[in-house]
């Protein structure tokens, strides 16, 4: 009766991770190739700022205590407590070594 057990705990074990393995498989992200974003034209500034606007970036990626215009650039390092912890808010400024000026478009999709 044992034997069974055992067998029965091992097979669940193995059917368990054969699934794991499956899902991750699955759901592995697959990213577009880069000509896939050349293809998408030239960027919507209005429609970019209005996004920005009605998504209150700046309220997170400000810098600590900037205030006017100092805040749309966007330096990060504000830091938000949370039941799981201190969250400190990344750069996304254009800076090219600081920030996210040297992404591709294909690195934001």
């Amino acid at each position: 009766m044992a034997g069974k057990v055992v067998k029965a705990i091992g097979t669940l074990a193995v059917l368990g991770a054969v699934g794991a393995g499956v899902f991750l498989y699955v759901t592995r992200p697959q990213p577009h190739p880069d000509s896939f974003w050349e293809a998408a034209g030239t960027p919507d500034v209005a429609n970019g700022a209005l996004v920005f606007s009605m998504g209150g970036c700046v309220s997170c990626h400000k810098a600590p205590n900037s205030e006017g215009d100092a805040q749309l650039v966007l330096a990060g390092g504000v830091a938000i407590n949370s039941p799981f912890g201190k969250f400190h808010v990344p750069n996304i400024s254009p800076d090219e070594k600081a920030g996210i000026g040297s992404w591709t478009l294909a690195q934001f999709g």
